[in-house]
């Protein structure tokens, strides 16, 4: 194989652009190097990218490197990389080696990150996916170990989730008239710019956010609505997240919003534009939770579309 060239297949989950590669067609070993261009105009661009290694002995059929474009960094866990995997899996020749039982319906693959092991759970029929289902408890996990609680910024009440910072719509436009999350103008991220910037000067972690996220319960149909201005300073905004509607989730269980313990599931309006809270789409997860903390977690979307598969040229 031509090592200046990368078989990739993208993919998005309610516009959150996901870009999945092979290790093996990597040129060396500088694996972080060569996959952030990947992510930025004017190449493939993407939100994250998977670096997949194929596992057929392993307890985990998969594992996974996840690069990460708001922190030009690796990423532990990527709910909507997860549920393209899930796609392509069945739709796509992602894996040449990888041969899974199409017959069996449904399809459980499990996928080793940065957390832990990541079970997917793949409706599929004919060929096509009807959707996937993917175990987000080691995401939970990891961000109850790293704390979670709530917390005061200058203008706004917020939750600290692990790495996010989750921020009620609301508290933003009653503490700032004027800002309207349905239409995020120019006036609206600089507010945005504010409250991640106060984040970061009370020093709640040692790096800077780059995980982001803003709910409200304005839904008249669902459990809420949601967007994730992750890097709102260079004008990244995601506007559907899997961690992040986790970690929303976890935010509204500890600010009591979720009153009763035991199974529910919460539809939430994701994905579309990244300038409007909401969308036209839906993520759903479905939890268990006991005495405010969520024990088990389970995460699909509804709009997770492949839209391209091909070679990219890189740096021999």
């Amino acid at each position: 194989m031509n090592k200046s060239k990368l078989n990739f297949v993208k993919g998005h989950m309610g516009g959150n652009q996901i870009i999945l590669t092979l290790k093996e067609d990597y040129p060396g070993e500088n694996y972080l190097e060569t996959a952030l261009p990947l992510l930025k105009p004017p190449h493939i661009q993407g939100d994250q990218l998977g670096i997949l290694t194929v596992q057929p002995d392993g307890e985990a059929e998969m594992k996974v490197k996840i690069v990460d474009s708001s922190n030009d960094d690796y990423l532990e866990m990527c709910g909507g990389l997860a549920q393209v995997l899930g796609k392509a899996i069945v739709e796509v020749d992602l894996v040449s080696k990888f041969r899974p039982d199409l017959d069996s319906t449904p399809l459980d693959i499990t996928l080793e990150t940065d957390i832990g092991p990541v079970p997917l759970r793949i409706n599929h029929g004919k060929g096509q996916v009807q959707e996937v289902f993917t175990g987000m408890k080691a995401f939970v996990d990891r961000c109850y170990e790293k704390g979670v609680s709530k917390i005061q910024l200058d203008e706004v009440p917020a939750t600290k989730v692990g790495d996010f910072l989750v921020v009620e719509g609301n508290k933003i436009e009653e503490a700032f008239p004027g800002v309207n999350l349905e239409n995020i103008d120019d006036g609206a991220v600089e507010v945005l710019k504010e409250i991640q910037k106060d984040f970061d000067r009370k020093d709640f972690m040692a790096k800077k956010n780059a995980d982001f996220a803003i709910y409200d319960l304005d839904s008249n149909s669902h459990a809420g609505r949601l967007i994730f201005p992750h890097r709102v300073t260079s004008g990244h905004i995601e506007p559907a997240c899997g961690t992040g509607t986790v970690a929303v989730g976890i935010a509204m269980a500890e600010r009591r919003q979720l009153s009763e313990d035991g199974e529910r599931e919460l539809d939430f309006e994701s994905g579309g534009s990244p300038t409007a809270i909401g969308g036209p789409d839906l993520t759903t997860i479905q939890l268990v939770l006991k005495k405010n903390r969520i024990e088990d977690i389970y995460l699909r979307h509804s709009l997770v579309e492949i839209l391209a598969t091909g070679q990219a040229r890189v740096k021999p």
